[in-house]
């Protein structure tokens, strides 16, 4: 569920491209969504939810870091 944000907090606050931030920008939103989905009756709250959505994301960050690494690299190779 929280799979875009690995690429989407990364591009809109410059703070959140540093992998701590990231991750507890990431860890912070998952709670605040499984919390509000408690409170509201329409969902649970689940500790399993919160591991699954944020290695998703944090997944997603780490290819994105990889890719954006080995871009960086190549175009260097070319100048």
């Amino acid at each position: 569920m929280l799979m875009p944000l690995g690429v989407i907090l990364p591009v809109i606050s410059k703070r959140c491209r540093a992998y701590s931030i990231f991750i507890a920008t990431l860890i912070g939103i998952n709670l605040i969504i499984e919390i509000s989905q408690y409170y509201s009756g329409y969902g649970s709250l689940d500790i399993d939810d919160v591991m699954m959505n944020s290695s998703g994301g944090i997944l997603v960050y780490l290819i994105m870091q990889a890719l954006l690494s080995n871009l960086k690299k190549n175009s260097s190779n070319y100048s």
